[in-house]
C-alpha cells in the first residue's frame, strides 16, 4: 500500500509539474492583461495624486500650478481611455477619468481665468 501511495504521489507530482508548463504556454497571453491592469492602477494613482495637488494649488491661488496639474489630469485621463479602448472592461475608469478632467477644466476656469 505504501508503494501505491508513493506511486500516486509521484504521479501527482508529475501531473502538477506538467500543469505549470502548460500554464507557461498560456502565461504570455495572460501577462499583457496583468500589464495593462498594473498600468491602469498606476495611472489611477497618479491621477488621484495630481487631483490632490490640484485642489491645493487652487486653494492657495497658484494658478500656474493649477493649469499644469489640469493638463496632467487630462493627459492621464487620455491614457486611461486609451487602455479602455483596447480593454472594454476598463470603460468605467475611462468615464471616471473623463469626469475628473472636465471637473479640473471647469474649476481652473472658474478660479483662474
Amino acid at each position: 500500500q505504501a508503494e501505491d501511495v508513493e506511486a500516486a504521489e509521484e504521479s501527482g507530482g508529475q501531473e502538477e509539474a506538467a500543469e505549470p508548463m502548460g500554464g507557461a504556454v498560456e502565461g504570455p497571453e495572460a501577462q499583457p492583461m496583468v500589464a495593462w491592469q498594473q498600468e491602469l492602477a498606476e495611472l489611477d494613482q497618479a491621477l488621484g495624486e495630481d487631483e490632490a495637488g490640484f485642489g491645493e494649488a487652487l486653494s492657495s491661488g497658484d494658478c500656474d500650478l493649477a493649469y499644469e496639474l489640469r493638463d496632467r489630469i487630462c493627459e492621464l485621463a487620455e491614457r486611461i481611455c486609451g487602455i479602455a479602448e483596447e480593454h472594454p472592461e476598463a470603460a468605467a475608469r475611462c468615464d471616471d477619468a473623463d469626469v475628473r478632467c472636465s471637473r479640473a477644466r471647469e474649476r481652473v476656469a472658474d478660479e483662474c481665468d
